[in-house]
């Protein structure tokens, strides 16, 4: 993949642009509130007592 084809990608359907990456970036760099955070569920890890 080209980075013209790169600049073209698009993630549900938004289009990924230069300006795009460097306004997550920040707001990556920033941080995250991990209380605000859901949880995304997933499998079960592998040896888990919680099932």
């Amino acid at each position: 993949m080209n980075k013209d084809e790169l600049r073209t990608s698009a993630s549900g359907g938004v289009p990924v642009t230069d300006d795009l990456v460097d306004r997550l970036a920040e707001e990556a760099e920033a941080g995250y509130d991990v209380e605000v955070l859901r949880s995304r569920g997933g499998r079960w890890a592998i040896g888990s007592a919680d099932r």
